[in-house]
């Protein structure tokens, strides 16, 4: 089973969610607990945090306090430095778990993830389920910086249209060719640069993201 795949589900049955300052309330002094980020994201069953410098010494309370209270989260990251690179991929610390791969749902959608190979945010979800709803059957459309496929798959499950997508990390496209079958749709994957359009294509679309 892939990872995360189990725990799709149980998220919509964990408890309310709590700030990370009220799981250490009791557990750092107050001028640690302010310096603690306002929250973290989760993608699957991994939990990203953002934790400055000053709390290095806390770090692995601070992750096993996420992994108590959250039980669908089995990996946790630190992000160590932002995107950075042509791929666009952020540095991270492994805090608690042994993968960066997981298995992340998101509008009727599955994707397949490397947090450490890719870049995918699942800040994003609202975005990438508002295109759809403008798309329109028939369409060729275009996704540049394509990744695994969050921002295309959704359009091609809701919309009988034609998707082709474009990255220049092929690690990306690779996820993305696993998340069109695992998602049951075709797509035009291409390995290649965006700044090389007018020589890659030689059609036109409908619509371009």
């Amino acid at each position: 089973m892939l990872p995360g795949l189990s725990c799709l589900q149980a998220r919509s049955r964990t408890s309310i969610p709590m700030s990370l300052k009220e799981l250490l309330r009791d557990r750092l002094p107050q001028e640690k607990l302010s310096q603690l980020p306002g929250g973290f994201e989760v993608i699957g069953d991994i939990g990203i945090l953002n934790i400055p410098p000053a709390l290095d010494d806390e770090k692995y309370l601070i992750a096993q306090a996420l992994e108590s209270h959250r039980k669908d989260i089995r990996t946790i990251l630190r992000k160590v430095n932002m995107l950075k690179g042509e791929k666009r991929i952020g540095e991270f610390e492994l805090l608690l778990g042994n993968t960066t791969e997981t298995l992340h749902g998101e509008n009727g959608c599955v994707f397949q993830v490397d947090i450490a190979k890719t870049y995918f945010s699942g800040k994003l979800a609202f975005e990438r389920n508002r295109i759809p709803e403008n798309a329109k059957d028939g369409e060729d459309i275009l996704v540049l910086f394509c990744g695994v496929g969050p921002f295309l798959i959704p359009i091609r499950k809701r919309r009988n249209v034609n998707i082709t997508g474009l990255d220049n990390n092929p690690d990306a496209c690779a996820l993305f060719r696993k998340n069109a079958e695992l998602n049951n749709i075709g797509a035009d994957i291409i390995l290649g640069d965006a700044n090389l359009m007018a020589n890659l294509f030689k059609k036109t679309f409908d619509r371009i993201v």
